[in-house]
């Protein structure tokens, strides 16, 4: 489309955030696409008066008056938790994001959609914290393996916490699909690559970029009147991380 691109990762600096956005404001760049899972940069923190050229991708973002290109978390997080519930599943425990990003909710509420169509009763004590990192899937593995009456299977809302608890797991002696299943989510490079293969969420990421940059030369061309939300498909990936629950 003739446009160029400058990547930055603010590392969810605010204050670097505005500065880029600020590229914007002072015509030093076009438009902005964030990509963010906690806390979405609101351009209004830089006083800005008109309609700010952005689009928002992976955040779920509520009424946005900004374009936004997602996932259905939910019911992604939902069809991995009835696949562990098909397999005989009944204790599946959950790592979960960071407590600020509605990602981490949407995909809970998954995960209660599914119990609850299963007749199986939400337990708090198999909720574990988590940031979306290794390290914590590794802490929250070390608790898991720890637990006196232990879950089955453990769903990761991140294939890198996924891989954290596999370790830890693996090192408390466990074996992996036959001791407890292990499920993550995003289908990363090293998810098919783990010991077993991982199973998990795929989400089309050249297809979410693809849609947000034809979002924003719309909006920059004025072709859009009204931000629109678009939902991207989600395609669970079976592999050898997950099997039939011991008896």
């Amino acid at each position: 489309m003739g446009y160029s691109i400058l990547l930055a990762n603010t590392m969810g600096n605010t204050d670097v955030e505005a500065q880029y956005a600020k590229m914007v404001s002072t015509s030093q760049a076009d438009g902005l696409i964030q990509l963010r899972a906690a806390n979405p940069f609101d351009p209004s923190m830089i006083n800005d008066n008109g309609l700010f050229p952005m689009v928002n991708v992976c955040e779920v973002i509520e009424d946005s008056q900004y374009p936004v290109v997602s996932l259905d978390n939910r019911a992604a997080a939902k069809a991995m938790t009835e696949h562990l519930i098909s397999q005989g599943h009944k204790r599946i425990a959950m790592i979960k994001g960071p407590q600020s990003s509605p990602l981490t909710q949407e995909r809970m509420n998954g995960y209660k959609d599914a119990l609850a169509g299963a007749a199986i009763a939400f337990d708090e004590n198999l909720m574990f914290p988590g940031d979306f990192t290794l390290q914590s899937g590794y802490r929250a593995g070390e608790a898991i393996a720890a637990c006196p009456h232990k879950p089955t299977a453990v769903f990761c809302e991140s294939d890198e916490t996924a891989i954290g608890a596999m370790q830890a797991l693996k090192q408390a002696g466990l074996s992996i699909p036959r001791d407890i299943s292990i499920a993550g989510f995003d289908d990363i490079a090293f998810s098919a690559f783990t010991d077993p293969p991982l199973t998990t969420i795929a989400q089309p990421a050249e297809e979410f970029g693809r849609t947000a940059v034809t979002l924003l030369v719309d909006l920059l061309n004025d072709k859009i009147r009204k931000a629109p939300k678009v939902i991207m498909p989600f395609e669970l990936i079976v592999r050898e991380s997950t099997s039939n629950a011991p008896e």
